[in-house]
């Protein structure tokens, strides 16, 4: 539900014994989903040079990772309540996307339609969202990347625009058309 770059680290390091594997497998990926403006140097996203990407190109992932319904699941769960241990009591953690969170203090930027997906931000790359929402069988994905706003809010405004914007184009889908049509020659 949280970020956790140590958890990134060490899910890269168990899984193909070190980050730059893991971020070489990633950017094998990445070129398999259609991406061509994007390079992957960890798992978490912090900032190095050799890590970049395009807002096309995260949509390009966002859209195939939401195709898992276990991601689906986790983009979507607004909060978690963490059992009580020997080291802390009982506590709930909010999601970071404040389209889902049911944190107070994130109510004003609640989008009933939201499914997800993920925020980040680095003084590097400003506030970012990858924000996805559906209206009847449709959804739409939404991308806003650098964010250098005080409180890093216009992200919200910004990706709630493109949302309503994007259910409110026609899409025309002349498939059926293209083939009832006859040919000539």
């Amino acid at each position: 539900v949280r970020s956790a770059n140590e958890g990134a680290n060490l899910i890269a390091e168990t899984l193909y014994g070190s980050v730059p594997a893991f971020a070489e497998v990633m950017n094998e990926a990445a070129a398999m989903y259609g991406c061509t403006n994007t390079h992957f140097a960890n798992p978490h996203g912090l900032t190095n040079e050799n890590h970049y990407t395009t807002a096309y190109d995260l949509a390009l992932l966002a859209r195939e990772c939401m195709k898992n319904d276990t991601f689906r699941t986790v983009v979507s769960t607004p909060e978690y309540t963490m059992a009580a241990t020997n080291r802390h009591d009982a506590r709930t953690i909010y999601i970071s996307n404040r389209f889902i969170s049911t944190k107070e203090s994130n109510q004003p930027y609640h989008y009933d339609a939201a499914t997800g997906i993920k925020t980040g931000s680095t003084s590097a790359a400003g506030g970012c969202l990858a924000a996805s929402a559906k209206v009847g069988d449709r959804e739409i994905i939404a991308i806003v990347l650098g964010d250098h706003t005080s409180g890093q809010n216009q992200r919200w405004v910004d990706a709630r625009a493109l949302l309503d914007y994007g259910f409110t184009i026609t899409v025309l889908d002349l498939t059926q058309k293209i083939k009832d049509t006859p040919l000539q020659t």
